[in-house]
């Protein structure tokens, strides 16, 4: 033994020296779920009406949270955008007469004051 090399650690004296490349397995992520459009909206509609926690759906539909707070966010936008054209547009409209009934109102006074005062 006295010409035998030791290594530093006692494993490495009692292995022999065939490589030193070990193969790992490789680990492979989970498919992800495949969801599609009506569940999302169902998930969407759900987390909104707050019939169940985030929590719940989250084990449920097997989907990570920030997916149904997304979801759940990009409902209400799309939600708030449709009502604001709606009555937006009547709204518009309103101000528009107002503000022509406005301009009528000033030429009027504007051609009295001229007449009135010789201009």
């Amino acid at each position: 033994m006295p010409n035998e090399k030791k290594g530093f650690f006692p494993s490495m004296r009692d292995t022999p020296q065939t490589s030193s490349l070990r193969t790992y397995p490789i680990a492979r992520a989970p498919t992800p779920v495949q969801i599609d459009a009506a569940l999302k909206a169902k998930i969407a509609l759900e987390a909104l009406r707050e019939q169940a926690t985030v929590t719940d759906l989250v084990q449920r539909y097997q989907i990570h949270p920030n997916q149904i707070y997304a979801r759940k966010k990009q409902l209400l936008e799309v939600h708030a955008f449709e009502n604001d054209n709606g009555d937006g547009a009547a709204e518009h409209e309103r101000e528009l007469e107002r503000l022509y009934a406005m301009i009528g109102q000033l030429i009027v006074e504007r051609d009295f004051l001229a007449k009135r005062f010789g201009r």
